[in-house]
Order: C-alpha cells, then structure tokens, then sequence
C-alpha cells in the first residue's frame, strides 16, 4: 500500500468533514439569499462562489493539519460547526434586518454599529480568518508541545 499526503485516510476525512460542514453553511446562506434577496436569481453563482470558498478553507485546514501533525477532528468539527452557525446568523441578519437606504443614502439616517458590521463586505472574511487562527494556533501549540516533550 502506498504511503504519504494523497494517500493518508485519515488526513482526507479531516479535510472533508470540515469541507462537509462548512459547504452545508454556505449552501443554506445561498438558499436564504435565494428566498429573502431582491437578487435571488443570482444564487448559482453565490453557490459557485461559497464553494470555491470553502474547498480553500479546508484545504489551507488540511495543509496545516499535514504540516503540524495535529489533526484532531473533534476539534476540527467544533470549530468549524462554530463558524458555520456564525456564517448562517450572518446571512439571516444581513437579509431579514430591514434597512431604509434612501434614508441612510440622503443622510437623513445613519446606519447602527451592527448594522456595519452585518451589512459589511469584510464580517464573513473576519469570521472565516478568526477560526482559521484558531485552528492553526492549536495546530502549532499541538506541534510546540509534542516537540518540547521530545527532549531530554
């Protein structure tokens, strides 16, 4: 049986499961962007756009993973879980909060703080960076510890 980084099970089901969970988030956003969107029929594209997405996510996952030996998929699913629940509330906001833009746009109005932070471009890339930190922080702490106990 062959050996190394395309052939190693366990590593694939790492990267797939995250792949899994994220893909079902990005999947019921484009079905809320569908249904609650004035621009609904674009969702083929948002499709296209959250998988492409999310198959980098996990594979930047799953490279970081390989290269600190650290593939714990409790943890894994657990953080991933969390962004797509994080995503998923995101989409929900961005499409059911109600905003008067002739309002804000003739500076009769101004917009809430959380309403710039749900309607900005930058809060799902924030999201997506902040659990990629978190995973790869624990995937060196993972590799700093297992190299400490290592020495004599």
């Amino acid at each position: 049986m062959t050996s190394g980084p395309l052939h190693n099970s366990s590593h694939w089901k790492y990267g797939l499961s995250i792949f899994v969970i994220i893909a079902a988030a990005g999947t019921l956003s484009t079905w809320m962007g569908a249904k609650m969107s004035v621009d609904g029929g674009m969702w083929p594209l948002a499709l296209a756009v959250y998988l492409v997405i999310d198959s980098l996510y996990a594979s930047a996952l799953m490279v970081v993973a390989r290269l600190t030996g650290f593939q714990n998929l409790k943890f894994a699913v657990i953080v991933t879980s969390a962004l797509a629940v994080a995503l998923l509330v995101h989409s929900y906001l961005y499409y059911a909060i109600h905003i008067d833009w002739l309002a804000v746009n003739s500076g009769v109005k101004k917009l809430t703080p959380s309403q710039r932070v749900i309607r900005s471009n930058y809060t799902a890339w924030i999201l997506y960076i902040i659990t990629f930190l978190v995973m790869v922080i624990m995937s060196l702490r993972h590799r700093l510890a297992k190299g400490s106990s290592h020495e004599p």
